[in-house]
Formats: structure tokens, sequence, C-alpha cells
């Protein structure tokens, strides 16, 4: 109890809430208070208040995601359809990192063999240590700070693997990598997860696989797609996974100009209700 409050007076209250990690950053959050009196109140309008405040907080670049998505099908599995990999990094020191090193644990039921590297942002070597850790290391790479060099101060490290024949419905693969700034502490990122499942790429149980044809791959100005079903969206990601096309589609089929994208690697992800499917592009010129 707060006791009585005497007539012109005032008391105050602290309240403290813990928010969610879930909740993203920029989201409106409205919080609702209200007195009541036991006196009659002779301007009852005044007694609610609702204060709007906008989530904030800081944001670590330094992440790992996986392509297609949190799920694969087992027909994509059986098909040879890779996992794609990457991770992204950012200097938010003071200072030059003379050295990047990355340190990713795959997960036990994806096939080292498999393993092939997409692309990267700077010069690096690479190789696996004992079991299934890939080390990638940039040496000397100089990488300005966030303050200084924005743009300059980021990185990326993308690569593709496919997982282990024969995964049970139900499966679930998790990864997790270290990336480490000099002889700083490392930065973990999130652990991306992808579970074997019929959510993604199948028309059901029994249906057959679906998939993207493109046409010229690779392409130099535009490539025709034919895709499963007419209406859904088009979406098209770079090595980094930064969005960079996105497009409804009317019809079964459209042309994707590429004219403008720069040479490398991109994935188009089309996608209608609770079915997905995806395919590798290769700009060149």
């Amino acid at each position: 109890m707060l006791g009585s409050v005497p007539f012109l007076g005032g008391i105050d209250i602290s309240v403290q809430i813990q928010i969610g990690a879930a909740i993203p950053l920029g989201q409106i959050l409205p919080f609702h208070a209200s007195v009541t009196s036991d006196n009659t109140d002779a301007a009852p309008s005044d007694n609610d208040f609702v204060l709007k405040t906008l989530t904030v907080g800081s944001y670590d670049p330094n992440d790992k995601q996986v392509w297609p998505g949190p799920y694969i099908s087992p027909g994509q599995l059986a098909a040879g359809e890779p996992l794609r990999y990457t991770i992204r990094f950012q200097n938010t020191g003071t200072y030059p990192a003379e050295r990047v090193r990355l340190l990713d644990t795959l997960d036990a039921h994806l096939d080292l063999s498999t393993l092939s590297v997409l692309g990267a942002s700077h010069p690096y070597t690479w190789r696996m240590l004992g079991g299934h850790i890939l080390e990638v290391l940039f040496d000397q790479i100089q990488l300005p700070d966030s303050t200084s060099d924005l743009a300059g101060s980021q990185g990326f490290f993308s690569f593709s693997i496919q997982a282990k024949d024969g995964l049970a419905l139900g499966t679930v693969l998790r990864n997790r990598a270290g990336i480490y700034f000099d002889f700083n502490a490392p930065v973990l990122t999130n652990t991306v997860v992808t579970e074997v499942s019929y959510l993604s790429g199948v028309s059901g149980v029994s249906g057959p696989v679906l998939r993207l044809y493109v046409s010229p791959n690779p392409a130099q100005t535009s490539c025709h797609i034919q895709m499963p079903a007419a209406g859904g969206a088009l979406a098209v990601f770079d090595a980094k996974g930064t969005l960079v096309r996105w497009m409804p589609a009317c019809g079964e089929e459209l042309d994707l100009g590429v004219r403008d994208l720069a040479v490398g690697v991109y994935f188009l992800h089309w996608g209608k209700g609770m079915v997905v499917v995806g395919e590798r592009l290769v700009v060149g010129r």
C-alpha cells in the first residue's frame, strides 16, 4: 500500500520493467497507468495516461546467417542442396584491427568433405582444426574502426556445406562462431538453427520437390526465372546476406535484370505462404 496522498500533494512511484530480448529495436511500446479515488473526482478524464516509448539499445553487427533458412526438407537434402553460411564482423573499437580470426564450430551433422568457400571481403586463409572447427584467418587485414570508417570497418566470410545423408525429420543443425579481433576475447555470434522439416521446399509429404529454374546461370545482363507457382515474392540477397532486390511475382515466370549488380554470388529466395525455395545465382561479366 502506498498510503494516502494529501490534498494538492503528490507521490513518486518508480517501476522497473525488463523488456524481452526478442523485442526488436525501434518498436514503440505503450505503457498505461491509471488512478482511482474514493472521493468524487471532478475531472476523471485526467486519471489515465499512456506513455509510448521507443525501444533502444546497442546493436552487435557481428553475426552469423544461414540460407535457405530455418528449415530444409528431406527432398532438398537428397538433391544435395547445401546450407550457405555467412559470418559478418565489424570492428566497433577505437583502433584498427591488425588481424581477425574466425572459429566456427560446425554441427556434427554436416559433411565436411562438401565445404566450399563462396566469398570473403578480404584476403584470407582457412583450415580445419580437429573435429568440426573451421578456422578462418584474416592476417594483416588492418580493419579500421567504425568511428573513423563505417563502411571499411565491416567484413564477411561465406561458405556452403551439405548436411549428411539420411538425416531424420526433426534433426536440428546448430552453428555459432567466435570472432577474435587481435588478442581480444572472442565476440560470439548468434546461434543459427536449421531443422529438417517439410515446412520448406516441398508441396507436401508425398509431393514433388519444388525449385527455381534460372537461365542463364551465370548471368551477365539478365536471367529468366521459372517459379513453382504463380504469386508470392522473389528476394535477392548478396553474399553478405543483404537484401538487394525484392519484387512480387504475378505469374510463374519473371525476368530479372542483373546489369546493375556487382559480379559475385547471389541467392534467390522465393516464398509463398509456408513454402520457401531458393537457388544460387552467379553474376559475371
